[in-house]
Parts: C-alpha cells; sequence; structure tokens
C-alpha cells in the first residue's frame, strides 16, 4: 500500500500492492491525487484523496474492492465534517477502527471512526470528537 506515480499518469495514485502487481485504488478524481496510509491484515486501505476540482480532501476507506467517501459514511448528526486519515501512525486496526481527523464546531479534532454492523452499507460513528472534546472541557476547568 502506498502510492505511486505510473507511466503517462500526471498525478499520484493510491496503491494496493500484492508482491509485484499493483491495483490502483480508485478514488475521487482531484487532480492532486491521492495517496495511501494504513492497511489492516484483511487488506483494508485507508488515505486521502483531493476531490474532484482540488476544493479538499477528503479520507478513504478501500475494503473488498469498494471506495468509500469517510465523509458520507460517518452516522449522521456526528457534527464532524472534512474527516481525513491521519499521515502517520496505526492508522487502521484489526477490528476496522480508523484514526482520523475532522472539524467538528470549527475546530479541528482527533477521531476514532468505528464500524457499526448495518445492512448493506458501511456506517461509522465518529465517537472520538465528542469525547476529546468533553475532556478539553474538564481540563479547562481545573486550569482556572
Amino acid at each position: 500500500m502506498g502510492d505511486s506515480w505510473f507511466t503517462g499518469n500526471s498525478i499520484q495514485d493510491a496503491v494496493l500492492w500484492n508482491e509485484t502487481t499493483p491495483t490502483i485504488i480508485p478514488v475521487f478524481g482531484g487532480a492532486g491525487g491521492s495517496i495511501a496510509y494504513g492497511i489492516n491484515d484483511s487488506n483494508e486501505v485507508v488515505g486521502n484523496s483531493w476531490l474532484t476540482g482540488n476544493t479538499a480532501q477528503h479520507g478513504f476507506l478501500y475494503a473488498s474492492g469498494t471506495v468509500y467517501d469517510l465523509n458520507s459514511v460517518v452516522a449522521p448528526g456526528s457534527g464532524v465534517t472534512n474527516i481525513r486519515v491521519a499521515a502517520s501512525g496505526d492508522v487502521i486496526n484489526n477490528l476496522g477502527q480508523i484514526s482520523a481527523y475532522g472539524t467538528y464546531n470549527g475546530q479541528t479534532v482527533a477521531v476514532l471512526l468505528t464500524p457499526t454492523p448495518e445492512p448493506a452499507s458501511a456506517v461509522f460513528m465518529a465517537f472520538g470528537a465528542s469525547m476529546l472534546l468533553m475532556r478539553r472541557g474538564k481540563h479547562r476547568q481545573r486550569v482556572r
């Protein structure tokens, strides 16, 4: 997993390697390309891709030949937007949990995306953002 500049291609592509054979991960069409940052034992790959028009990057999950925009599979009402995958560390574990960051109430926050069983779709619950903000508020109270 990673990224590559293939001959004749003007952008970098997120890639899943099977020994010596690359599979280009089809992502969101931006001219800035995409890069994969993590993989787990199930060959689920996560990374970031520029959107068409290069206005923003979104995090993606590539699983079983399908690409999911992490912004479209987060539980409605979580309040977390502009989700991108963290660029370092263990960003996806064998439970499918993804370490990411996003925007919540105008602030950049760390989030832990945890898959929840849902028929015929991948849905993630953004849990970490609200917990992080609650801890931050408690810390401020003690300092005063």
